[in-house]
């Protein structure tokens, strides 16, 4: 599967569309094409943030499930058999609640850019990024957020067979915030900063085993 920008867009409170690509064998690359017009999030970006994790409100990811005044979809990608899994920003955005994220490669890396879902009004989605026979995970940044006063941030888990290289990661609900499970079977993990925030709530717990 190649392709550039899926992006799907719904107005007047409606939900928007599911994003699924699904291979028995090959590669999933959708960075082909003219990526210059999505957004750019460097590298030592503070991912709780509401300035950063709402970017893709006005701006463009590579994948995208966008519903200003609703609810974002889900962003499905799974590869069963061997072959890479390529992307650059995901995002599932909502003016309510936001949609789940979740990567699957049997055999082979995982190589994204960002991974944000965020809610403005509701939850953020759970996230949850997996290699399960042989394969890396190399993720730019990860953020489940939401801005509302009673909202709640989504859990986040990585389970690599291999090696885990990932920058910042958070999970930020003012109400409460998910828990960040990352866990390489067989590599190591290197990470930037870890953020479970919720000001006036429980916060999520961290946990990294190798």
């Amino acid at each position: 599967i190649i392709t550039g920008f899926i992006e799907s867009f719904s107005g007047a409170g409606a939900r928007g569309g599911n994003i699924t690509l699904e291979t028995i064998n090959g590669n999933i690359d959708t960075t082909v094409g003219f990526l210059a017009q999505e957004a750019n999030i460097p590298t030592d970006a503070d991912v709780s943030s509401e300035d950063v994790a709402t970017t893709f409100e006005q701006e463009r990811a590579n994948l995208s499930s966008y519903a200003p005044e609703g609810t974002g979809g889900s962003i499905v990608i799974i590869q069963r058999g061997q072959g890479e899994i390529t992307t650059s920003n995901i995002s599932s955005f909502g003016g309510e609640s936001s949609g789940d994220v979740s990567i699957i490669n049997n055999d082979g890396n995982i190589n994204t850019g960002v991974i944000f879902s965020t809610a403005i009004n509701g939850t953020g989605g759970q996230i949850s990024i997996e290699t399960q026979n042989d394969g890396d995970l190399n993720i730019n940044h990860i953020a489940t957020y939401s801005a509302a006063d009673d909202g709640t941030g989504g859990s986040i888990k990585l389970n690599s067979s291999g090696i885990v290289n990932i920058n910042n990661v958070a999970s930020f609900g003012n109400a409460g915030s998910g828990d960040v499970s990352i866990e390489s079977n067989s590599g190591s993990i290197n990470t930037g900063t870890i953020q479970t925030r919720a000001p006036n709530g429980n916060r999520g717990n961290n946990s990294l085993n190798t």
